[in-house]
């Protein structure tokens, strides 16, 4: 709806989006019928107010909903009878969602059984506000503004995870078989058959589903001038502030790990078991902290805390509970480190160093800070206490899922009993965190470039593109072991969990802001518009991209020394060219009416790509080679001075695999990250039109459509692990030429 008046716009607008199609059934067992729906809705009023002729503001509001809510069927396939599992829940029936729902079956060597995250739901917000000022002066354009921001995520969604996983079978609340003949005294030696005996090697639990409302309000400010020095030259500068405060919970019900508040005093630091690895003693929240003084009570039955949820009735005791056990320190809802500093500063010119209109030189840099997101804190509210986790361990009884015939490790009949339904073998707490300081990501970038207006509309453009990313997040695990740890004579037997370095917890993976990134491209282009029935464009970019991980859930390989993730970007390309051409064929133009209806009207028209490989890791064929625990991208090792680029390139050995052995035990390989460049990709796209009249009303156009008309192969993937047998051999390929034909009608 608009209202328009001389001086003043007013513009509402408002949408509602249905729910989305069911994905269908999940995973190889097609037991389970998901129904996602995915409603959203949003409003928009905008006012442009004209003061004078060189005065206009504009306000905008707008309010976005967002949300997800899975459901499952609930028929037959969902139930833990059908499948014959009466093994009893650790933390009871009230702690799950559907409490008769499968568990995740896990059989080494075969698909497993999912039983899924599902169902969940969550509910996010978006509300903003925005007015800019311009006045015209002269030849000064000034613009200035304010934006305010409030989102935030009722989350209903996240259980303990993996980052980079977050939707893996490892979330089902309801547990997780896992049949691999560990931990067992005996063992039939194939998994299938421990799984049909019942024989499980350990089985997990997720306790509560916790509910947390992430929320945030982001600030901003700027101010900027355009300046029209002369009618040739014209410079842009201006100043942005932002405040990009941490998500926060209003129930603070997530937790994170500080180092700092990590206690080594006996008594309060756990105690862990060097043969099993479980956790004999100590406070098993050493150095967790959850914000606020004191749970707000409007948190009460929302969510639970030690495995027991929050009412009226145990709410001082909870609490009492959280400071006793160094939990609540009075941190803000935040946790994290504010910043007030954000300044961005931005300038650009434009010049026309003739005065002719047909040539421009451009310049412009700026500094651009990254708000926080709500996937840096979303996991944090799948930590304990609000969210626990258990295991029974086969053991030396043989752990059975068929109960209550069953008898467990601890000697107590199945079902596990303890305070609360709790874990009946207390094992390292895994805690996903965040970068304490939280330094705020940002981007610095620049560019210049030159232009000019060739004969026939055709422009010739020729620039530099920098940018360098500070402060970005990497994933690193607090808790790796030091090199060569689990490769020490008297650590051998020893279990992982008594070599941590912080004991009593398990992997601390904390999104640190210490990774940076740079990109610097030499961009030339070629434009022509359409002229005499022809048109065109070619695009050459030479670029080199480096960073410490190219996405989202990167991992530090080394956290004690993640230069060692540098290198360049998985998906740079160095060499791109692009070609595009549009070409109105002339013939028959001009004839009688029926000679160009049948042969005239035709047209061809193609695109060329041309790129240069990207680059790949040269990995260990044997994992943890480094002794730390992990195996994320461990390097082998590259003969100095052996260039492995340099060699005959051939499907059946790409690179020169002579340059990379393995790295020896306890040491970190010294190949580096993307060392080897794979294959490029040549494709030609071509199509051939014809368009036409059948009456004054009715037009038609028949379309012949070439897609990797020479067919080129295109190779795609390189076998990159040391001792595999294919190492350094092609093993992927992209389609192969396509034809298609149509007919399109108009009227």
């Amino acid at each position: 709806m608009d209202q328009i008046k001389s001086h003043l716009a007013v513009t509402l607008r408002h949408y509602t989006q249905d729910a989305l199609p069911s994905w269908g059934t999940s995973g190889s067992s097609q037991l389970l019928q998901i129904s996602p729906v995915f409603p959203e809705r949003g409003a928009t009023v905008d006012l442009t107010t004209n003061f004078s002729p060189t005065l206009l503001n504009d306000f905008a509001f707008t309010a976005t909903e967002d949300i997800v809510h899975v459901n499952l069927s609930r028929g037959t396939g969902l139930k833990r009878d059908t499948l014959g599992i009466d093994f009893p829940y650790v933390f009871g029936d009230a702690s799950k969602d559907i409490a008769g729902k499968i568990p995740t079956v896990n059989v080494t060597g075969f698909d497993s059984i999912s039983g899924l995250p599902y169902p969940s739901g969550s509910v996010g917000k978006v509300f903003v506000f925005q007015d800019i000022l311009t006045k015209i002066r002269g030849n000064h354009v000034f613009k200035a503004g304010v934006w305010i921001e409030r989102d935030g995520e009722n989350d209903r969604d996240q259980v303990r995870v993996t980052p980079g996983s977050p939707s893996g079978i490892g979330n089902n609340l309801n547990g997780t078989f896992t049949f691999d003949g560990s931990n067992l005294a005996t063992t039939t030696g194939a998994p299938l058959a421990d799984a049909l005996l019942g024989n499980f090697g350990v089985y997990s639990e997720l306790g509560f589903r916790n509910y947390t409302p992430w929320v945030a309000t982001q600030k901003g400010l700027f101010a900027q001038d355009s300046w029209k020095v002369t009618p040739r030259l014209t410079i842009q500068g201006g100043l942005r502030w932002d405040y990009f405060p941490p998500y926060h919970s209003r129930w603070c019900n997530f937790s994170s790990f500080n180092p700092l508040n990590y206690s080594t005093l006996p008594g309060i630091q756990q105690t862990v078991d060097p043969a099993t690895g479980s956790v004999t003693g100590g406070n098993p929240y050493n150095g967790i902290s959850v914000p606020c003084q004191q749970l707000p009570r409007d948190a009460i039955g929302h969510f639970a805390v030690f495995g027991q949820e929050l009412t009226s009735s145990n709410y001082d005791a909870i609490n009492k509970g959280l400071r006793d056990l160094g939990l609540q320190r009075g941190l803000p809802p935040e946790i994290f480190q504010k910043h007030y500093d954000l300044f961005q500063p931005r300038l650009g010119f434009a010049w026309d160093p003739f005065g002719k209109g047909t040539t421009s030189i451009r310049g412009g840099g700026g500094i651009f800070y990254n708000h926080f997101t709500l996937s840096d804190v979303t996991l944090m509210g799948g930590n304990s206490p609000f969210q626990l986790a258990a295991e029974v361990i086969g053991g030396t009884n043989t752990g059975k899922a068929d109960c209550p015939a069953a008898q467990l490790d601890t000697g107590r009949t199945c079902p596990p009993v303890g305070s609360g339904g709790g874990a009946t073998v207390a094992l390292p707490i895994p805690v996903t965190g965040g970068d304490l300081v939280s330094k705020v990501p940002a981007v610095y970038q620049w560019n210049f470039s030159f232009q000019h207006l060739l004969p026939q509309d055709t422009l010739v453009e020729v620039g530099y593109v920098g940018t360098r990313g500070r402060h970005l997040v990497l994933n690193s695990d607090l808790n790796q072991l030091p090199v060569g740890t689990k490769d020490l004579p008297q650590n051998q037997g020893v279990q992982v969990a008594a070599l941590f370095p912080y004991q009593g917890l398990g992997g601390l993976t904390a999104g640190l802001n210490d990774a940076n990134s740079k990109y610097d491209a030499l961009q030339v282009s070629v434009q022509r518009r359409l002229y005499r029935g022809l048109q065109f464009g070619a695009a050459y970019t030479y670029s080199n991209t480096f960073d410490y991980g190219s996405d989202l859930y990167a991992n530090a390989i080394n956290t004690y020394d993640i230069k060692y993730n540098f290198g360049p970007a998985d998906w740079g390309r160095r060499n791109i060219l692009v070609l595009n051409y549009v070409y109105q064929l002339p013939f028959f133009k001009g004839q009688n009416d029926l000679v160009s209806r049948v042969l005239g009207g035709w047209e061809v028209s193609g695109v060329a790509a041309l790129e240069s490989g990207t680059p790949h890791t040269i990995s260990n064929a044997n994992g943890d080679r480094a002794g730390v625990n992990s195996d994320f991208g461990q390097y082998g090792v590259r003969a100095a001075g052996c260039d492995p680029n340099n060699a005959q390139r051939s499907v059946e050995k790409w690179f020169n695999t002579s340059c990379f052995t393995e790295a020896p035990a306890g040491t970190f390989g010294n190949a580096g990250r993307d060392s080897v460049w794979g294959p490029g990709a040549r494709n030609w796209d071509f199509a051939l039109y014809k368009n036409g009249k059948v009456t004054e009303r009715l037009n038609y156009q028949f379309r012949a459509e070439f897609f990797n008309v020479l067919n080129h192969p295109s190779f795609n993937s390189i076998s990159t692990g040391l001792g595999n047998g294919d190492f350094g051999q092609i093993n992927g390929a992209n389609d192969p030429r396509e034809i298609q034909f149509g007919v399109k009608l108009n009227f």
